[in-house]
């Protein structure tokens, strides 16, 4: 039996949908956040939905920490063995044009976004080449190839995780280890409303016309929502996903209209 899906950012809105999508399924989930309280009251509600063979449990981990990553990861491998899925979804960074940005920002940013993927990756990868199989899933979105003028840090942090995923894949996939990207668009949570807000301090428009705005612009008419995002997830994540790794799968209703 694969081992369980560890979502790191469990708490926040595509994080959340994750794990209700493999809870669902009967998939046990492991739910990595900085802050237990909400991490327990997210399992609570997780298991009301949850199908026979899921099991939930959560752990107080600060991807900002190395040591902190390596003791939860040694945790759980110990408990359960390797990971079947790791899902990254933490990270975060501010709405700023280059020159506004601070140091202290972009530092926060690559701890947090870039930094905690390589940690992670870091410390499930060996129990993962041990068992010979395995899935990792990060989720950086749609500025790592369309990157903004008003997202700099987001831009660069995204892109950066791509160059990680990268050789991750290629030295992984003789260990039967897939690595691959999920590119949202706008995502409809509560993080999409913010960046409405400070977008509209860079801007003589009003958060609700900037929503509306992105929204029209899109070819399917709508924001993503969360599950859109861990519908995907979930497929490179399972079986018939087995051949694919490398890759990086845009979801975002044809905004960027990647087709040639």
């Amino acid at each position: 039996m694969p081992g369980p899906v560890i979502i790191s950012g469990a708490t926040g809105g595509i994080g959340s949908a994750v794990a209700s999508t493999f809870v669902a399924l009967g998939t046990p989930v492991v739910l990595l956040g900085r802050r237990q309280a909400t991490l327990e009251a997210l399992a609570r509600r997780l298991q009301v939905d949850a199908a026979p063979g899921a099991w939930i449990e959560t752990h107080e981990a600060d991807i900002n920490d190395s040591r902190s990553v390596d003791a939860t990861a040694a945790t759980i491998v110990g408990r359960h063995g390797a990971p079947g899925t790791l899902v990254h979804a933490a990270g975060d960074h501010p709405v700023r044009r280059l020159g506004e940005s601070t140091d202290a920002e972009w530092l926060e940013a690559i701890q947090g976004k870039l930094l905690g993927a390589v940690r992670l990756m870091r410390a499930f990868e060996p129990s993962m080449r041990s068992a010979g199989r395995g899935s990792v899933v990060l989720v950086p979105g749609l500025f790592r190839s369309e990157p903004s003028p008003l997202f700099p840090i987001g831009s660069a942090l995204n892109a950066a995780l791509g160059a990680v995923a990268n050789p991750a894949s290629r030295g992984l996939a003789p260990d039967g280890v897939r690595v691959n990207l999920v590119d949202p668009g706008p995502v409809s949570t509560a993080r999409w409303l913010q960046t409405c807000a400070e977008l509209a301090e860079h801007s003589s428009s009003t958060a609700e016309e900037i929503d509306a705005s992105a929204r029209s612009g899109i070819p399917m008419g709508r924001l993503a929502s969360p599950e859109d995002i861990a519908g995907m997830a979930r497929f490179l994540s399972s079986d018939d996903a087995s051949y694919i790794t490398g890759g990086s799968f845009v979801v975002d209703g044809g905004l960027s209209a990647g087709l040639v």
